[in-house]
């Protein structure tokens, strides 16, 4: 069972991954395809194992997976076509038990947040060789607006105390490195993640960079990006607006779904002889 929908969302997940990265944008189609399906092969799997504990646990991880998209949605980790994504796959953490449910969601979790961490940071180096002169010079501007004198302060008063505990050197190592990722990212952000187009080209789901005032209007940029309304107001416009292009994500669910068939295993077990 689990084989068939293992190549079913890597099919899926490679299609999304391609649309995220030429488009910034996930299809509906594609993640209502992935759920009905899912719902189908679920439903047809049971009538022939005989048994309604594979729906009950399905259910189980569909309203678990429902409840931590919202949350990274509207907590503004996700975008709507990552939250979609990640409640789309909830079929393929259904195990026999509650338990080994729950645990398959969190191991998934757990290989998402880390290729997500290596992803985002692999790709803000790519942007950064392909255009390292100007973001060198916006580096410079962010350092000095990023209030980094506190954080050595901070970084150097923890050194002292490390003499005392070891474990404020690791403090101290963050408060060193804070301000440079910090500083990085806003440089690559602004120098290599935004770009203008004419306002007749905007989709639903852009994210505006400076608020447009229009004759009755002013729009505002917002998280959730650009509304059907917006869109009616702003095609109307015969001028060139500013939008900001977020780190396509998607890449890293593909990364986290091979690691999840590769470890999960393994890990499971772990985690059964350690509860």
């Amino acid at each position: 069972m689990f084989q068939f929908l293992f190549y079913l969302f890597l099919i899926g997940v490679c299609i999304a991954s391609f649309q995220d990265l030429q488009r910034r944008e996930v299809d509906n189609w594609l993640n209502l395809f992935l759920i009905i399906s899912s719902l189908g092969f679920i439903f047809i799997s049971s009538i022939f194992l005989r048994t309604s504990n594979l729906i009950f646990f399905a259910s189980c991880s569909m309203i678990i997976m429902f409840i931590l998209a919202n949350l990274f949605y509207y907590g503004r980790v996700f975008a709507g076509g990552d939250a979609k994504l990640l409640f789309s796959m909830f079929v393929l953490f259904t195990g026999l038990s509650f338990y080994e449910t729950f645990v398959n969601i969190l191991l998934f979790l757990g290989f998402l947040l880390i290729s997500g961490s290596i992803w985002g940071v692999g790709f803000s180096l790519y942007l950064f060789f392909k255009n390292p002169r100007n973001i060198k010079l916006q580096f410079n501007k962010e350092i000095d607006n990023s209030y980094a004198e506190y954080f050595l302060g901070a970084g150097a008063f923890c050194i002292v105390l490390s003499f005392f505990n070891i474990m404020f050197l690791f403090f101290s190592m963050l408060f060193f490195i804070f301000p440079l990722l910090f500083a990085f990212a806003r440089a690559v952000e602004k120098t290599s993640m935004t770009k203008s187009i004419n306002a007749r080209d905007l989709r639903e789901g852009d994210w505006l960079v400076n608020p447009i005032k229009m004759k009755n209007k002013t729009i505002i940029p917002n998280w959730e990006g650009l509304r059907n309304s917006d869109l009616v107001l702003l095609r109307k416009l015969n001028k060139k607006v500013m939008i900001k292009e977020g780190i396509p994500f998607v890449p890293s669910f593909l990364i986290a779904l091979l690691l999840y068939v590769l470890f999960r295993n393994d890990l499971y077990m772990l985690l059964f002889n350690i509860f």
